[in-house]
């Protein structure tokens, strides 16, 4: 039988062989993990694979992600807040806010973080959050 050789770079398997690039997915994860403890895990964030990549071509690989918030003293109320596309090379991200919305467009980690820091500052957003604290702790065992 003859000896097949591993022709794969010897790169391949590290995760930091390139240049460093923060990652959507990381950023999205990290904003996740902050609301819970802003909110002492009233509101829960969540990223989600989404299962549906709204601005893909069939012949793109893109992955997309819905960042979901949800209030476990309310049985689990959920909303998905927005989904997040990007390529295997991670930029440009496009975030799209609701069905009635154009996505946006983000060209680097730096931008994504800008355009990222808007949409969870935007009013809606805020006053979603609010919303589910007060009546959580309406909810909230004595």
């Amino acid at each position: 039988m003859a000896i097949i050789p591993d022709l794969w770079p010897e790169s391949i398997g590290r995760v930091n062989s390139g240049p460093e690039v923060v990652n959507p997915l990381e950023i999205l994860t990290a904003q996740a993990q902050q609301l819970r403890q802003k909110t002492n895990g009233t509101v829960e964030a969540w990223v989600v694979r989404s299962s549906a990549s709204p601005s893909a071509k069939s012949d793109d690989i893109s992955f997309a992600y819905d960042f979901v918030i949800s209030a476990p003293a309310l049985d689990g109320f959920r909303r998905r807040l927005f989904t997040v596309e990007f390529p295997p090379a991670f930029y440009p991200a496009c975030l799209q806010s609701g069905a009635d919305t154009e996505a946006v467009k983000a060209t680097d980690a730096k931008d994504f973080l800008d355009k990222l820091r808007d949409l969870l500052s935007h009013s809606s957003t805020r006053g979603l959050i609010e919303s589910l604290l007060k009546q959580s702790e309406v909810l909230r065992p004595f």
